[in-house]
């Protein structure tokens, strides 16, 4: 009464190209844009464009709410360091409120400041012969609805080895 073995080939086959091109089309609406600067890399949130200047970058892209956020990067060299002033001096604020974390191997500081209209997540992390700070933000109001978005693009900084 059997006829014999069921083939489930074709079937399987036209469901895995589905999926993966549903995997590639979500990958390709929702990935991070990456600026690489000297010795790190940045995760920047999706539709972001930048602006790379001497040893950083310039920001800007859209958020939740059709608002737009910017941020900005630096690369700083230094001599001597006295951990944590120095890295909270290269903010162009003095921060809210300040956190030590390790990131990537390397000591950090995790920080919340207001430039004017405008609050910002940052970090700075020290390198042996350097030091990298990155910021990220938007209008005041708008800041606890994308604190999540910016929080993880602060973490995504990586450094070189």
């Amino acid at each position: 009464m059997s006829e014999g073995p069921v083939s489930f080939g074709k079937p399987l086959a036209y469901l895995i190209l589905l999926g993966m091109g549903g995997g590639g089309y979500y990958y390709w609406s929702t990935a991070p844009v990456t600026f690489e600067g000297p010795r790190y890399a940045i995760k920047l949130p999706h539709a972001w464009t930048y602006e790379a200047k001497d040893l950083g970058m310039a920001a800007r892209g859209p958020l939740k709410d059709e608002t737009a956020g910017a941020a900005w990067s630096a690369y700083h060299l230094y001599g001597t360091l006295i951990w944590p002033e120095i890295g909270l001096d290269k903010f162009p604020k003095q921060p809210d409120a300040h956190q030590a974390i390790e990131q990537d191997g390397f000591k950090a500081i995790l920080v919340t400041y207001v430039d004017g209209p405008w609050k910002y997540r940052g970090i700075a992390v020290a390198r042996p012969d350097s030091i990298i700070v990155y910021a990220i933000g938007c209008p005041s109001g708008m800041f606890e609805k994308n604190k999540d978005l910016f929080e993880k693009s602060v973490r995504s900084l990586e450094c070189a080895r």
